[in-house]
């Protein structure tokens, strides 16, 4: 940490691992070959300020741009509350995560491999830690059957999936045998995704099923009361059926979507005015559908230009020529035949309304996404220089620290509008997509070959045993509460993760073993004495 700029310069350029994570810029190599600094200079305040930044901008998106749009969709899509949650709130999260899978290698060395399944496995523990705490706070009260499905489906899924991956006794004397599982984890890949389509369809038909029949057991008149109570215009309103707004002006409808001072809502207002420049330019790209704004929010050149930007969005993500120019021409059609077919003061139809809604989810999502990387990229570089050999301890403990910001941000609203379960389902959501998507998206894409692999190691195996101590923790308490989260699980959950934190850290520094030291290793060739 003592050297000079230039051997450090020559360092960073020189380890690979120094740019597994890199996304837009590679910060070890602008401070140390560009600007020329030392470690012991102002390296720390400039990436606590990068830090500072890019949390403000999740924050900001999360809560103005990205839950308007869950909500509204969630009050318009025939489906309950906690079928919402399940299907659509870990999809939220993971989409980004399936085109940069299509577009993309999601690793090219098998380090990166392993490290990227130590990112999983840390999610699936910090995202159900997170989840469950903020149910706690207003004493959730969860429909035991739900509940018990929803902790069949994880934890058959996460038993399973350390089942099919743990190759660590393959790592000792016969390297050539990490390749031979190749055929085998591809066919648990496939299978993983099979069950978890079909959950989520069962999910979703047995929802609309419920709905629907409820729907028709209802009176006319309480349908009509119903109706006029969402004041959402049906699709016939395609046939210009919808009343034009006189009273608003273009420019009127346009400023209420762009003026940040007014639509940001915040305890304290130095926030709101810092956050106003970034809200003006992203208010030009991102929809925003809410039944709290005129016209649902509906704006014609918003719409336009987030049609129009959608595929610029995408770029980062490495979409190759072709692709991009499928995307582009239908993209910058649809926001012609926009253009051409609705008048700007009419509101759109009950359909638009979703088909706009889930567009600026989607924006939304893709920033969060660009930025959360970033942020992982931070992590990445300075945790790796600042402690040496520290990799899978950054992955399992540190990164996603973005994407929590996002859950938490999520959650507290949804609580705040009184929507329990679709929170609820919200965290079933994201830790049930984590573990069933995991193995698809490290052997499915199309760099992984018989010579791709990754290593389950002993940390994985300390998050591992802490994740079903912590779970089955859960399951006793919540079952002892009458399936009511209280505020003793809370507590419970803090000192649990406090001490997995500490373990971990205790491992890193050699004070204890990790629990992988104790599993058995059965010798696959060589004699018993090449692996004491």
């Amino acid at each position: 940490m003592t050297a000079s700029s230039r051997e450090m310069c020559e360092f960073v350029k020189r380890q690979a691992s120094c740019s597994y994570y890199v996304e837009s810029v590679d910060l070890l190599q602008l401070f140390f070959c560009t600007f020329g600094l030392t470690w012991d200079t102002s390296v720390i305040f400039v990436l606590g300020f990068l830090y500072l930044i890019l949390f403000y901008s999740v924050y900001m998106i999360a809560k103005y741009f990205c839950v308007p749009n869950y909500v509204t969709l969630l009050e318009l899509l025939p489906i309950s509350e906690y079928t919402y949650g399940f299907v659509f709130v870990g999809l939220y999260r993971m989409l980004p995560d399936y085109i940069d899978f299509g577009m993309n290698c999601r690793y090219h060395k098998n380090a990166e491999g392993t490290l990227t399944l130590g990112k999983m496995m840390g999610d699936n523990l910090r995202f159900f830690v997170v989840g469950i705490m903020m149910l706690c706070n207003r004493g959730y009260q969860v429909n035991g059957m739900l509940w018990w499905i929803n902790m069949t489906i994880i934890i058959i899924g996460y038993i399973y999936m350390t089942f099919v991956v743990d190759l660590k006794y393959r790592a000792f004397g016969a390297p050539d045998l990490l390749y031979s599982d190749a055929t085998a984890l591809t066919f648990n890949a496939i299978t993983f995704l099979f069950l978890f389509v079909l959950i989520l369809s069962l999910a979703l038909l047995l929802s609309y099923h419920n709905q629907n029949r409820r729907a028709s057991l209802s009176t006319a008149e309480a349908a009509s009361v119903d109706a006029e109570a969402t004041e959402v215009s049906s699709d016939v309103d395609m046939d210009n059926q919808t009343p034009i707004h006189e009273e608003l002006s273009t420019f009127r409808i346009w400023w209420n979507s762009v003026n940040g001072y007014a639509n940001m809502k915040e305890r304290y207002k130095v926030l709101t005015i810092l956050f106003v420049p970034g809200y003006f330019l992203l208010a030009n790209v991102i929809p925003v559908m809410s039944r709290e704004r005129p016209m649902f929010g509906w704006c014609k050149i918003v719409n336009i230009l987030s049609f129009m930007v959608t595929p610029f969005l995408l770029i980062k993500m490495g979409t190759d020529t072709p692709a991009f120019l499928v995307l582009w021409c239908i993209t910058w059609f649809i926001a012609l035949v926009v253009l051409i077919s609705f008048h700007p003061r009419r509101q759109p139809g009950h359909f638009l309304i979703c088909v706009y809604s889930a567009l600026g989810a989607i924006n939304g999502n893709n920033l969060l996404f660009q930025i959360t990387a970033e942020i992982n990229n931070l992590t990445w570089q300075y945790m790796t220089m600042r402690f040496e050999s520290i990799g899978e301890t950054v992955c399992i403990l540190f990164f996603s620290s973005g994407e929590v910001l996002w859950l938490v941000v999520l959650l507290h609203n949804l609580n705040e509008r009184n929507l329990e379960d679709a929170a609820f389902g919200g965290v079933m959501s994201v830790v049930t997509h984590n573990i069933y998507m995991a193995l698809p998206l490290l052997v499915l894409h199309r760099c992984y070959t018989s010579e791709s692999y990754f290593v389950f190691t002993a940390k994985l195996q300390n998050c591992y045993i802490f994740f079903l101590v912590l779970f089955s923790g859960v399951l006793l308490h919540v079952s002892m509460s009458s399936h009511e989260l209280r505020l003793s699980l809370f507590f419970y959950i803090v000192a649990m993760t406090t001490t997995f934190v500490l373990f971990e850290f205790a491992a890193f520094y050699e004070w204890v073993h990790p629990f992988g030291s104790l599993s058995f290793i059965k010798p696959p060739r060589d004699e018993i004495f090449r692996w004491a």
